[in-house]
């Protein structure tokens, strides 16, 4: 063994011995620091908003049915969402419509052009991604690169 494995274990009071006679309390010092820091992160990711995201953002919503749109704060989607429960892969969120009941109330944008708020036709099994706002025909994701280039100077 090198000269730096032999610093390391008097560092940290290792023995390669199996007799009882060395304590390897730096070892012990070192897995508590290491168990600290764990539970601090996990406290930390479970009290803090993750990622700093605004709670009071709203998220518009459109009924596919009757047409109703309503606009939800993200701490208020959090509260309605039961654990476990997971809307379906690669698909907009969808809740019970206040006005019709009808669980068809589904997640939209809106539009950064126009305001007008609409449901994005996505199929990934099928290929069909339709982000052209109805009512003026840009595309969603075109508009906000230039809303975002225009709000940021990147011209």
């Amino acid at each position: 063994m090198g000269k730096n494995s032999t610093w390391f274990r008097k560092a940290f009071a290792i023995s390669l011995s199996t007799t009882p006679d060395k304590q390897p309390m730096g070892l012990i010092i070192l897995t508590i620091v290491v168990l600290v820091m764990a539970l601090v992160t996990v406290y930390d990711s479970t009290f803090r908003i993750p990622g700093g995201i605004n709670v009071n953002k709203e998220i518009p919503f459109k009924c596919t049915s009757c047409g109703a749109i309503v606009k939800y704060k993200i701490k208020e989607l959090q509260q309605m969402q039961k654990p476990g429960e997971m809307g379906p892969m690669m698909g907009p969120m969808k809740l019970e419509c206040p006005q019709c009941k009808k669980k068809e109330l589904t997640q939209a944008v809106e539009c950064p052009k126009c305001t007008e708020i609409f449901v994005m036709k996505m199929d990934p099994s099928k290929g069909l991604f339709d982000d052209k706002c109805p009512k003026c025909g840009e595309s969603y994701a075109k508009a906000w690169q230039e809303k975002y280039r225009k709000e940021h100077g990147d011209e």
